[in-house]
């Protein structure tokens, strides 16, 4: 029900027409960190992301305000993934192999912000809000030699309820903001970070939040 309330209210904001909005397209690099507070482990993982936006920005005093639809992909080596996710297969991992894990989101900012123009050439620009995210998948993927020296490959989702082993939820709320320059009105260099608010686990003894940070460029349309 979310993921259809947020889809249907993005694509309602973008498809108001270019006559009500400036319409932009975004690229850059992500990178992630999971915060398990309850444990104290930590696990980075980088990436890109994509998608577009429309700004409104006939408000007064040069303030704006928008909306987009965004796809993020990170991913990462490592074993931290493994014991944040409880899985009973990180002992096994951590003496005799090797772990990497992909995580693919879509993601809706709302966002005010405002835009000062310096001249004609360059423009200094802020915006600030909320992010509602919706993971399509987290995946992890094992590695290791049994007791035979056979190499033992082992792919799963911890979104499959066999495999969920802390109850991780695919939605959150992020809450952040970003600062750019625009040159010539057209490519914004921009830069922001934003923190997830809900804990991701479904375990009331397990504190699971996001901190996902981004640098990009954008061309306005």
């Amino acid at each position: 029900m979310k993921k259809a309330v947020l889809a249907i209210s993005a694509f309602l904001f973008l498809a108001a027409g270019p006559s009500l909005a400036q319409v932009r397209a975004d690229a850059g690099y992500l990178h992630s960190m999971m915060f398990d507070y309850s444990n104290g482990y930590r696990a980075n993982a980088q990436g890109f992301y994509a998608g577009a936006a429309y700004t409104y920005d006939a408000l007064p005093y040069g303030l704006e305000a928008g909306a987009g639809l965004y796809y993020g992909y990170i991913g990462g080596k490592g074993l931290a993934i493994l014991r944040i996710m409880e899985d009973p297969v990180y002992s096994t991992v951590s003496k005799f192999g090797s772990n990497s894990r992909e995580e693919y989101c879509l993601a809706v900012p709302l966002n005010a912000g405002i835009t000062a123009h310096l001249g004609d050439v360059v423009g200094l620009h802020a915006s600030f809000g909320p992010v509602f995210t919706w993971c399509l998948d987290s995946r992890s993927y094992s590695y290791w030699a049994d007791d035979l020296g056979a190499e033992v490959e082992r792919n799963v989702s911890y979104f499959a309820p066999e495999n969920n082993f802390v109850g991780y939820s695919r939605f959150d709320i992020l809450a952040g903001g970003s600062v750019g320059v625009d040159f010539f009105g057209k490519v914004r260099l921009h830069a922001g970070a934003y923190y997830g608010l809900l804990n991701r686990s479904g375990h009331s003894n397990k504190n699971l939040h996001t901190l996902s940070m981004q640098a990009g460029v954008s061309y306005l349309f």
